[in-house]
């Protein structure tokens, strides 16, 4: 799922704290006056005369958020910024100029954070909603640096230490546990593997992720970071009176299945209007079910009772290879206006009403802002115009981006396609685009060029079997090759610029009413 994955990747870049870590053991020494032993201490780097009141009102923050740091402003030449100065390593911070992020970044880069009172990891894991925690005896062995390493490198979550003796006790742990403390689902989980990097990487990244995740600007990476590339999305209201009892059902759901798919739930909010305009999704479809293939960009869609068992069924019909994909499709145009069209508008949902009837159906698939298929589009419209009045004829067109269309191979637009009398059977035209070529193929039925497409009917189409409605609706499941424009394109200019009064464009109106959720609908 393309959009799924395109949508979260620029949420992610917004939000990606940046660092730049400099080895400056030289230059350090005037900082010895206002750094007692090895302690981390922040520093505001600055030019003479700067101002410096952003700083302070850093400090004030930090000090309200009870984070217990050193902080100091230095004049100095040669270097302007914020860093943290740990061990005898500068950490530069390029991230997002606010108190919260700072304030993140701060506390991942300092480490193991040292707890040594129970209502204090308490309130963290509260605030937070999970913390690692680390009990070592002494924080000097192998393990304890291995973890705090771990601490310094990662985003995903924050990390705390426990050496207290008697704190260690008291959560009757032995010295060397590791342990991902959370205030949803299973509370406590057990690290097993030796403490590294790369295996606390992999424990976070299976462990940390609730059983259902809540989709929102804050949790992207969380949802994208995870291990299964197939997602489970529930859209529905969080406002709903039956909320609960489905996030609930879907919680049961997911403990069979959250080692291969991640369940998530799209609330109907105005936040998430980007993703829900993705999933063509409006106010009437919710309560829906989609299962997202990351990797093959592959979505399925179930609409209906929210249940264990729709779920389950749901599911299984996916790993079974038996639901048909979803298909992204604009809008229908209203049929009375339609009528009086030369050019019929066809989009996923209507197209089953125009393929197999009893007369030849010729359509222009095309894509909104390409100047080629704005200029083929003033052709089309005139050769419609000219037969429109014979029955046995329809002129359509269709936009190729308003409506998707599986294994979409067609290289060129805009591209002729069309179909004999009853039969679904779709095949492309591979002949000259200028007004005469095409005026003679749609006379002849195609018989022009069968003989060449008789030749290669395995290109033949079919418009069965494919769309997630009823087959009379579905579309081709193959689209074939293309036709190349740009070498007629002078060809079909000179012939627009011989018919005064004409005027070169596509209309926008059809293309632009692709079902998606409005503000007035939310």
């Amino acid at each position: 799922m393309q959009f799924i994955a395109v949508i979260c990747i620029s949420i992610l870049s917004a939000q990606t704290l940046c660092s730049k870590v400099t080895e400056q053991a030289a230059g350090l020494d005037k900082l010895k006056d206002i750094r007692e032993g090895n302690e981390n201490l922040l520093i505001f780097f600055h030019g003479e005369n700067q101002d410096i009141s952003d700083f302070q009102k850093l400090r004030e923050y930090l000090r309200k958020q009870k984070m217990e740091i050193k902080m100091s402003a230095v004049q100095d030449q040669q270097r302007s910024g914020l860093f943290l100065l740990r061990g005898q390593s500068l950490v530069e911070y390029e991230g997002v100029k606010t108190h919260e992020y700072i304030a993140d970044w701060v506390l991942r880069k300092q480490g193991a954070v040292s707890i040594n009172k129970k209502s204090t990891l308490k309130r963290l894991i509260e605030k937070e909603r999970s913390v690692l925690v680390g009990f070592f005896k002494t924080p000097d062995s192998p393990q304890a640096k291995a973890f705090d390493d771990f601490a310094v490198s990662t985003e995903d979550i924050h990390c705390y230490a426990v050496n207290n003796h008697e704190l260690i006790k008291e959560y009757r742990q032995v010295d060397g546990t590791v342990l991902l403390m959370k205030s949803f689902d299973e509370k406590e989980m057990v690290f097993m593997d030796e403490i590294n990097q790369e295996n606390l990487s992999a424990f976070i990244q299976k462990e940390n992720v609730p059983l259902v995740v809540d989709f929102s600007q804050q949790n992207a990476r969380l949802a994208m970071g995870s291990g299964p590339r197939v997602h489970f999305l529930l859209v529905s209201s969080s406002e709903d009176s039956e909320h609960f009892n489905r996030i609930h059902m879907m919680k049961l759901i997911a403990k069979n299945y959250r080692e291969e798919i991640l369940f998530v739930h799209v609330d109907l909010n105005i936040e998430n209007h980007s993703l829900l305009s993705l999933l063509s999704v409006s106010g009437d479809d919710v309560p829906a079910m989609y299962l997202v293939n990351l990797e093959t960009g592959d979505r399925y869609l179930a609409r209906g009772e929210i249940s264990v068992t729709s779920m389950n069924t749901f599911i299984k019909g996916y790993k079974a290879k038996k639901l048909k994909k979803s298909l992204r499709t604009a809008k229908s145009p209203e049929k009375e206006g339609e009528k009086e069209e030369a050019v019929k508008t066809l989009v996923n949902l209507n197209f089953g009403e125009y393929i197999g009837g009893d007369g030849y159906l010729f359509i222009m698939l095309y894509t909104p802002w390409s100047e080629a298929c704005k200029l083929a589009s003033q052709v089309w419209k005139e050769l419609a115009q000219e037969f429109k009045s014979h029955q046995n004829t329809t002129m359509a067109k269709m936009d190729v981006v308003g409506n998707e269309m599986l294994d979409l191979s067609v290289v060129d637009y805009p591209t002729i396609a069309w179909a004999h009398p009853n039969t679904k059977h779709i095949h492309f035209y591979e002949g000259s685009l200028d007004i005469k070529s095409l005026r003679s193929f749609i006379k002849s039925g195609g018989s022009e060029i069968i003989a060449d497409l008789e030749e290669e009917s395995d290109d033949a189409v079919t418009a069965d079997a494919v769309g997630e409605d009823d087959d009379d609706d579905d579309l081709g499941e193959h689209i074939g090759a293309g036709t190349t424009f740009e070498k007629q394109k002078h060809l079909i200019e000179k012939q627009l610029n011989e018919r005064k009064g004409k005027e070169i464009g596509v209309e926008q109106t059809d293309v632009e009413q692709e079902s998606s959720i409005t503000k007035d609908e939310l």
